[in-house]
Protein backbone atom coordinates (compact mmCIF):
# COMPACT_ATOMS: atom_id res chain seq x y z
CA UNK A 1 0.00 0.00 0.00
CA UNK A 2 2.87 2.37 0.60
CA UNK A 3 4.51 1.18 -2.38
CA UNK A 4 1.29 2.49 -4.28
CA UNK A 5 0.68 5.67 -2.60
CA UNK A 6 4.59 6.82 -3.59
CA UNK A 7 3.78 5.98 -7.03
CA UNK A 8 0.74 8.29 -6.75
CA UNK A 9 2.51 10.84 -5.02
CA UNK A 10 5.38 11.17 -7.98
CA UNK A 11 2.69 11.15 -10.73
CA UNK A 12 0.68 13.88 -9.48
CA UNK A 13 4.09 15.63 -8.39
CA UNK A 14 4.68 15.38 -12.00
CA UNK A 15 1.98 16.83 -13.65
CA UNK A 16 2.66 20.47 -14.95
CA UNK A 17 0.85 22.17 -17.69
CA UNK A 18 2.74 23.01 -21.12
CA UNK A 19 0.86 23.32 -24.46
CA UNK A 20 -0.48 20.47 -26.23
CA UNK A 21 2.19 18.49 -28.68
CA UNK A 22 2.48 15.53 -31.18
CA UNK A 23 4.46 12.46 -29.54
CA UNK A 24 3.84 9.44 -31.79
CA UNK A 25 6.82 8.17 -33.16
CA UNK A 26 10.28 7.05 -32.22
CA UNK A 27 12.67 9.20 -30.14
CA UNK A 28 16.27 8.65 -29.51
CA UNK A 29 18.46 10.00 -27.03
CA UNK A 30 20.30 12.81 -27.43
CA UNK A 31 23.26 11.39 -25.43
CA UNK A 32 24.84 8.35 -27.65
CA UNK A 33 26.51 7.01 -24.45
CA UNK A 34 23.49 7.23 -21.44
CA UNK A 35 23.52 4.71 -19.24
CA UNK A 36 19.63 4.94 -19.14
CA UNK A 37 16.81 4.93 -21.50
CA UNK A 38 18.23 4.92 -25.11
CA UNK A 39 14.64 4.98 -27.11
CA UNK A 40 10.97 5.74 -26.58
CA UNK A 41 8.43 4.60 -29.11
CA UNK A 42 5.38 6.11 -28.99
CA UNK A 43 2.12 4.93 -30.70
CA UNK A 44 -0.97 6.14 -31.63
CA UNK A 45 -3.08 3.45 -29.99
CA UNK A 46 -2.21 4.64 -26.24
CA UNK A 47 1.18 2.25 -25.68
CA UNK A 48 4.88 3.45 -24.86
CA UNK A 49 7.50 1.88 -25.00
CA UNK A 50 10.74 2.12 -23.60
CA UNK A 51 14.29 0.58 -24.10
CA UNK A 52 17.18 1.12 -21.96
CA UNK A 53 20.82 0.45 -22.02
CA UNK A 54 21.68 -2.88 -21.97
CA UNK A 55 24.72 -4.94 -23.05
CA UNK A 56 24.94 -6.40 -25.28
CA UNK A 57 21.49 -5.60 -26.38
CA UNK A 58 18.96 -3.19 -25.24
CA UNK A 59 16.32 -3.82 -22.59
CA UNK A 60 13.35 -3.73 -23.77
CA UNK A 61 10.95 -2.85 -20.52
CA UNK A 62 8.23 -3.44 -22.87
CA UNK A 63 4.55 -1.87 -23.80
CA UNK A 64 2.72 0.13 -21.00
CA UNK A 65 -0.45 2.10 -21.68
CA UNK A 66 0.43 6.04 -21.40
CA UNK A 67 -1.66 8.37 -19.55
CA UNK A 68 -2.40 11.94 -20.83
CA UNK A 69 -1.82 14.57 -18.22
CA UNK A 70 -1.39 18.78 -19.12
CA UNK A 71 2.37 18.33 -19.17
CA UNK A 72 2.58 15.29 -21.79
CA UNK A 73 2.63 11.51 -21.38
CA UNK A 74 3.37 9.50 -18.09
CA UNK A 75 3.65 6.24 -17.57
CA UNK A 76 4.93 3.34 -14.89
CA UNK A 77 6.52 -0.34 -15.11
CA UNK A 78 6.84 -2.59 -11.78
CA UNK A 79 9.68 -4.87 -11.87
CA UNK A 80 8.34 -7.85 -9.41
CA UNK A 81 11.20 -7.29 -6.50
CA UNK A 82 12.72 -4.35 -7.66
CA UNK A 83 10.42 -1.91 -7.79
CA UNK A 84 8.60 1.18 -10.01
CA UNK A 85 10.12 3.26 -12.90
CA UNK A 86 7.50 6.21 -13.55
CA UNK A 87 8.39 7.96 -17.15
CA UNK A 88 6.77 11.64 -17.92
CA UNK A 89 7.61 12.45 -21.20
CA UNK A 90 7.46 16.54 -21.45
CA UNK A 91 7.68 18.70 -25.29
CA UNK A 92 11.11 20.01 -25.42
CA UNK A 93 11.55 21.57 -28.68
CA UNK A 94 10.12 21.30 -32.39
CA UNK A 95 11.33 17.82 -32.52
CA UNK A 96 13.16 16.97 -28.92
CA UNK A 97 11.23 15.72 -25.70
CA UNK A 98 12.23 15.65 -22.41
CA UNK A 99 12.25 12.55 -20.20
CA UNK A 100 11.90 12.88 -16.35
CA UNK A 101 12.49 9.38 -15.06
CA UNK A 102 11.48 8.24 -11.33
CA UNK A 103 13.59 5.07 -10.05
CA UNK A 104 11.30 3.81 -6.88
CA UNK A 105 13.49 1.09 -5.42
CA UNK A 106 11.87 -1.32 -3.16
CA UNK A 107 14.86 -3.62 -2.83
CA UNK A 108 17.31 -1.36 -0.62
CA UNK A 109 18.42 1.27 -3.07
CA UNK A 110 17.83 4.94 -3.21
CA UNK A 111 15.50 6.48 -5.36
CA UNK A 112 16.80 8.19 -8.01
CA UNK A 113 15.68 10.87 -10.87
CA UNK A 114 17.38 11.23 -14.09
CA UNK A 115 16.27 13.31 -16.84
CA UNK A 116 16.83 12.89 -20.67
CA UNK A 117 16.75 14.87 -23.72
CA UNK A 118 15.56 12.92 -27.20
CA UNK A 119 15.09 13.31 -30.55
CA UNK A 120 12.60 11.84 -33.05
CA UNK A 121 13.76 9.84 -36.13
CA UNK A 122 12.22 11.51 -38.86
CA UNK A 123 9.68 9.18 -41.14
CA UNK A 124 10.94 8.70 -44.53
CA UNK A 125 8.28 8.46 -46.96
CA UNK A 126 9.14 5.83 -49.57
CA UNK A 127 8.04 7.51 -53.06
CA UNK A 128 7.44 4.69 -55.92
CA UNK A 129 8.43 6.81 -58.98
CA UNK A 130 6.26 4.61 -61.05
CA UNK A 131 3.39 5.97 -59.50
CA UNK A 132 3.89 8.79 -61.62
CA UNK A 133 3.41 7.10 -64.97
CA UNK A 134 0.55 4.85 -64.29
CA UNK A 135 -2.74 5.38 -65.69
CA UNK A 136 -4.56 5.43 -69.12
CA UNK A 137 -3.12 7.52 -72.25
CA UNK A 138 -4.75 9.12 -75.79
CA UNK A 139 -2.80 10.68 -78.39
CA UNK A 140 -3.05 14.65 -78.31
CA UNK A 141 -3.45 14.63 -81.87
CA UNK A 142 -6.91 13.33 -83.20
CA UNK A 143 -5.45 13.00 -86.44
CA UNK A 144 -2.05 11.01 -85.16
CA UNK A 145 -0.59 8.77 -88.03
CA UNK A 146 1.39 6.99 -85.28
CA UNK A 147 0.51 6.13 -81.70
CA UNK A 148 -2.72 6.77 -80.83
CA UNK A 149 -2.78 5.58 -76.88
CA UNK A 150 -1.22 3.59 -74.24
CA UNK A 151 -1.80 2.12 -70.60
CA UNK A 152 1.16 1.94 -68.36
CA UNK A 153 0.74 -0.13 -65.11
CA UNK A 154 2.85 -1.70 -62.43
CA UNK A 155 3.22 -5.15 -61.70
CA UNK A 156 5.65 -6.90 -59.19
CA UNK A 157 9.00 -4.30 -58.94
CA UNK A 158 8.55 -3.44 -62.64
CA UNK A 159 6.80 -0.97 -64.83
CA UNK A 160 4.85 -1.63 -68.52
CA UNK A 161 4.05 0.37 -71.60
CA UNK A 162 0.85 -1.13 -73.59
CA UNK A 163 0.72 0.74 -76.52
CA UNK A 164 -1.56 0.65 -79.64
CA UNK A 165 -0.37 2.58 -83.03
CA UNK A 166 -2.87 4.17 -86.20
CA UNK A 167 -4.00 1.53 -88.29
CA UNK A 168 -7.48 0.59 -90.04
CA UNK A 169 -10.08 -0.42 -89.24
CA UNK A 170 -8.98 -0.84 -86.04
CA UNK A 171 -5.79 0.17 -83.82
CA UNK A 172 -2.85 -2.18 -83.85
CA UNK A 173 -2.20 -3.41 -80.56
CA UNK A 174 1.84 -3.11 -80.00
CA UNK A 175 1.56 -5.29 -77.17
CA UNK A 176 3.04 -4.88 -73.73
CA UNK A 177 7.03 -4.21 -72.48
CA UNK A 178 8.82 -3.44 -69.59
CA UNK A 179 10.54 -0.29 -69.23
CA UNK A 180 13.08 1.61 -67.07
CA UNK A 181 12.58 4.30 -64.96
CA UNK A 182 15.12 7.06 -65.09
CA UNK A 183 14.20 10.04 -63.08
CA UNK A 184 11.26 11.26 -65.22
CA UNK A 185 11.54 9.57 -68.22
CA UNK A 186 10.88 5.84 -68.59
CA UNK A 187 13.13 4.01 -71.36
CA UNK A 188 11.82 1.11 -74.28
CA UNK A 189 13.57 -0.50 -76.97
CA UNK A 190 11.02 -2.55 -78.85
CA UNK A 191 12.33 -5.18 -81.08
CA UNK A 192 9.74 -6.02 -83.99
CA UNK A 193 12.08 -7.18 -86.73
CA UNK A 194 11.99 -5.18 -89.13
CA UNK A 195 12.84 -2.28 -86.62
CA UNK A 196 14.17 -1.12 -83.55
CA UNK A 197 12.62 0.91 -81.85
CA UNK A 198 13.96 3.13 -79.12
CA UNK A 199 11.23 5.03 -77.16
CA UNK A 200 12.26 7.50 -74.32
CA UNK A 201 8.67 9.13 -72.81
CA UNK A 202 9.26 11.75 -70.84
CA UNK A 203 6.77 13.03 -68.21
CA UNK A 204 5.65 16.52 -67.93
CA UNK A 205 2.82 18.13 -66.32
CA UNK A 206 3.57 17.24 -62.96
CA UNK A 207 1.25 17.80 -60.10
CA UNK A 208 -1.03 15.63 -57.18
CA UNK A 209 1.50 13.02 -57.20
CA UNK A 210 1.55 12.13 -61.44
CA UNK A 211 2.02 13.34 -64.59
CA UNK A 212 -0.23 14.38 -66.84
CA UNK A 213 1.44 14.54 -69.86
CA UNK A 214 4.02 12.69 -71.78
CA UNK A 215 6.52 13.42 -74.97
CA UNK A 216 7.50 10.20 -76.53
CA UNK A 217 10.51 10.77 -78.29
CA UNK A 218 10.78 7.00 -80.77
CA UNK A 219 14.29 6.30 -83.05
CA UNK A 220 13.43 3.85 -85.42
CA UNK A 221 15.90 1.75 -86.65
CA UNK A 222 14.95 0.37 -89.76
CA UNK A 223 15.86 -2.87 -91.71
CA UNK A 224 14.98 -1.66 -95.12
CA UNK A 225 16.27 1.40 -97.10
CA UNK A 226 14.22 3.61 -94.41
CA UNK A 227 17.07 3.55 -92.33
CA UNK A 228 17.09 5.93 -89.27
CA UNK A 229 13.64 7.97 -88.53
CA UNK A 230 12.72 9.60 -85.90
CA UNK A 231 9.59 10.99 -84.13
CA UNK A 232 8.21 13.28 -81.40
CA UNK A 233 4.48 12.93 -79.89
CA UNK A 234 2.19 13.58 -77.07
CA UNK A 235 0.17 11.87 -75.27
CA UNK A 236 -2.21 13.18 -72.06
CA UNK A 237 -3.47 11.52 -68.95
CA UNK A 238 -7.46 9.62 -69.19
CA UNK A 239 -7.09 8.62 -65.67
Amino acid sequence: MKRLLRVVFVLLFLTLGVAAFTYNGVWYNTNSNTNGITKIVVKSNGLIRVYGRCVPNACDWGNRRYRRINSGLLASWRQSGIGHKVVLLERAGVNRVKAIVKYLYCDGRVDKTSIEYFKKVPIIQVVDRRDKFVGSWVSSNPNTRMLTKGRIYKQGRGIYVHLWGKCHPNDCDWGSIGARVNVNRLNIIWNKGFVRRVMIIKGLNYYNGKYHKLRIKTTNYYNDSRGVRRTVEYMNRVN
